[in-house]
């Protein structure tokens, strides 16, 4: 990618924004977009836009002036966009709908952060061109997300992912969840039949670099490169970082009594991706290693990024791992 240029990441005080803010290439500038975030702090430039219209958001981009945009906003809580359907489909599909016309008049390269639930989870492992088949509202927008996305702008690039890493305040990624539980001796379970192919966000946001430099269009899976359960990923994230496991249970996903269906198997093939990039999109051990390495630095960068904003905490229930897709 060439110097001088600019990234645009709407939904930029989550935690892909907000790493990406962070792990950002020389050269590169970052402008990151909410509805709840006001200042610049550290320099950082940051942009409230409290009307999400397409025609703010030209505007804001007319401003701006990025050569990609990155829609990273979601309603992420499964349970959530099962109670609020309205709510769900408008955060995850039509605010993405919008954005897309505005890179399309712009001549903007529109990326689209995608989703691991957008298959019924019967047979996990799947590629690119599997038929969609979501069995919850969550997975139904995200489905919905794409179509349209792609209906309006054929150019556009689409990442499916599952990603874990540090998060801002007030939001946790499953590695958050399980490290802070270990912290507090809290007993906790994790799933044993409920399968996912985990990245590392610094990695996924490298590989969405790469996939802008070689001109991707489409659908791409952005996840690692093996399918665990929740179970083997909590327990080898304590192993990495040296933590003990005593108070972590396997639990079964089967037995929960959720409002919103889950799929069981979400795992996503990454070779059509791995062959285009010409690397591995990150072994296990690696990415959590990285992540270990990052411990001493990045809870901390995060916590400057916001500590000159005024951003809205938001709550959410500790007693299952949170759901990052």
């Amino acid at each position: 990618m060439n110097e001088n240029r600019c990234i645009a990441i709407f939904g930029g005080d989550g935690l892909l924004g907000s790493n990406w803010a962070i792990c950002q290439p020389e050269g590169i500038r970052i402008e990151l977009i909410h509805r709840r975030v006001e200042g610049r702090p550290l320099g950082r430039p940051w942009h409230k836009l409290t009307e999400w219209s397409t025609e703010s958001m030209v505007g804001l981009l007319q401003e701006i002036q990025p050569t990609y945009v990155v829609n990273a906003v979601a309603l992420t809580n499964v349970d959530e966009c099962e109670k609020f359907p309205a709510a769900a489909v408008e955060a995850n599909a039509l605010l993405a709908a919008r954005l897309c016309r505005a890179c399309v008049q712009l001549r903007l390269k529109f990326v689209h952060i995608s989703s691991d639930q957008l298959f019924d989870g019967e047979c996990g492992n799947y590629i690119e061109s599997d038929p969609i088949s979501p069995i919850n509202v969550y997975g139904l927008t995200k489905a919905l997300a794409e179509r349209l996305v792609l209906e309006i702008d054929s150019q556009a690039l689409i990442i499916r992912t599952n990603f874990f890493g540090y998060a801002p305040a007030g939001r946790s990624s499953l590695s958050d969840w399980v490290l802070a539980a270990a912290d507090k001796g809290e007993s906790k379970p994790l799933f044993t039949d409920s399968f996912f192919t985990p990245i590392y966000v610094d990695n996924l946001v490298a590989c969405c670099q790469q996939l802008l430099n070689a001109q991707a269009k489409g659908v791409y899976h952005v996840v690692g490169d093996q399918r665990l359960s929740k179970y083997e990923f909590g327990i080898a994230l304590l192993r990495t970082f040296g933590k003990s496991d005593a108070t972590f249970f396997a639990g079964r996903l089967s037995d929960q009594k959720f409002p919103a269906p889950r799929p069981r198997d979400m795992s996503l093939c990454n070779d059509f991706t791995a062959r285009l990039l010409g690397t591995s999109l990150g072994d296990i051990d690696r990415q959590l290693r990285d992540l270990k390495s990052a411990a001493e630095n990045r809870p901390f960068q995060l916590h400057r990024l916001f500590s000159q904003s005024n951003r809205i905490q938001t709550s959410r229930s500790t007693e299952f791992p949170p759901e990052i897709h």
